[in-house]
């Protein structure tokens, strides 16, 4: 074979030839589908982490579309709370004003009822005193005794007469 090939160029390329066949066989035989083992692994993992990563993309979008939904709902929650409060606060007011002037005229209508009792009870004894003032006074100008109902009738006109000029000044 030597003298065959020999030294020529074609022995040359014949035998770089056939190594390279060798060379390729044995690349093929024994790394080839090593690597591409490995390299098919390889797709497969970034495959899966770029599907997870769209996946998390797209569960984080939806979180995040979720909470905007339940922060406007937050707001408007708060914001009916806070109407409600108010609502609330100017009935309150509204109440305690009107209960601070129910007083108002309870305690007027009170102090009016006890003055005018206590005006009465005076013109109880002011008729008392002037009963017994005019009991002793016609009984020393007539120099008798006068009866009950002479008594109710004199002091009544006199009460009557004095009512009238206080009532014309």
């Amino acid at each position: 074979m030597g003298s065959l090939l020999g030294s020529t160029s074609l022995g040359q390329a014949l035998m770089t030839l056939v190594s390279f066949l060798i060379l390729l066989y044995c690349v093929r035989r024994f790394a080839w589908k090593p690597l591409m083992d490995i390299l098919q692994q390889r797709k497969q993992m970034i495959d899966k982490d770029i599907n997870e990563g769209r996946q998390l993309k797209e569960s984080s979008q939806r979180a995040n579309k979720e909470a905007q939904a339940t922060l406007r709902e937050a707001k408007v929650t708060a914001n009916k709370i806070l109407a409600d409060a108010k609502k609330q606060g100017e009935q309150l007011k509204h109440k305690l004003k009107e209960d601070g002037q129910k007083d108002v005229t309870y305690m007027k209508d009170q102090a009016q009822k006890r003055m005018e009792h206590e005006r009465q009870q005076s013109l109880e004894k002011s008729k008392k005193i002037i009963e017994n003032v005019s009991i002793e006074l016609a009984e020393k100008i007539i120099q008798r005794e006068i009866t009950n109902e002479d008594h109710h009738r004199l002091i009544n006109d006199f009460i009557h007469r004095l009512e009238d000029e206080v009532r014309h000044g």
